[in-house]
């Protein structure tokens, strides 16, 4: 580092180096005081030696040799520097090349980016419908569940026959509650105390018609595990004399026809 800066003083002090060179060389001096004092001992050196030279005797054509170097020093100092004016605007006019690669990584960056945000929003769009979808199921579900308990209470208010449902000596303890209203050809059945039923078997509610033909069936349902269960009955024949109802235990979904014990009945 030392040896460049070194030649460029040796340089400087004789009046070879160039203006960057010199420039390069001041910026360095200010930092370094060793290439200081030797640019300071090539100039007093350099001074010397022009002092201790005799002074040479110019010939009689010198003046006019001068004059003419110096004009065409000139010209030639002019059109340098408008070529390099013009040179230099023609760079600042010119896109260099790394502009180009540059500002072709922005673009890939910001299609890759705007790319990735738009997948981001399509899953985010799929999501928001998916669940948009499961709300309309539920809320599809709970209407459905909140129609079916106001027909329940309907029927309950508007019933025109109450009657009971007892339980056999294996189901003592069992009993349920039957609203029944003609009009509507509906029934809601509500039980309690009766054991839950396994997973391989329903329990079926029946109509013991008055007419002495078999039972019909009214719907399957199941008890929890406190025993309670409920089933709402739709669409009763009305051209059919019922006697009563009773429950057996059926294997899961129901029977045509009653196969197992009675475990509770009642009369209508």
């Amino acid at each position: 580092m030392h040896e460049e800066f070194n030649d460029l003083a040796a340089l400087e002090a004789i009046g070879g180096a160039t203006q960057d060179e010199a420039r390069r060389l001041e910026e360095h001096c200010a930092d370094c005081d060793a290439c200081d004092d030797a640019l300071a001992e090539y100039r007093d050196t350099a001074a010397g030696l022009a002092i201790a030279l005799d002074p040479a005797q110019p010939r009689r054509d010198a003046r006019n040799t001068l004059l003419r170097q110096i004009e065409t020093d000139a010209v030639a100092d002019s059109i340098v520097a408008e070529v390099s004016e013009n040179a230099e605007a023609a760079s600042r006019r010119r896109i260099p090349s790394w502009w180009f690669a540059a500002a072709a990584l922005f673009f890939l960056a910001l299609f890759g980016w705007s790319e990735l945000r738009l997948r981001a929003l399509r899953e985010e769009i799929h999501l928001l419908q998916h669940e948009k979808d499961e709300i309309a199921a539920l809320n599809m579900r709970l209407s459905g569940e909140m129609q079916a308990v106001q027909e329940r209470l309907d029927t309950v208010r508007s019933a025109s026959q109450v009657f009971r449902l007892a339980g056999s000596a294996d189901t003592s303890r069992a009993s349920a509650n039957v609203f029944m209203d003609g009009s509507q050809r509906r029934a809601v059945v509500i039980f309690t105390n009766l054991e839950k039923n396994d997973a391989a078997h329903s329990y079926q509610l029946w109509i013991i018609r008055g007419d002495s033909q078999p039972p019909m069936s009214a719907g399957v349902f199941d008890a929890d595990d406190a025993g309670r269960a409920e089933l709402q009955v739709k669409d009763m024949p009305v051209d059919v004399p019922i006697a009563g109802l009773a429950v057996t235990l059926e294997p899961r979904g129901g029977l045509s026809s009653p196969s197992g014990t009675i475990l509770m009945q009642g009369k209508a």
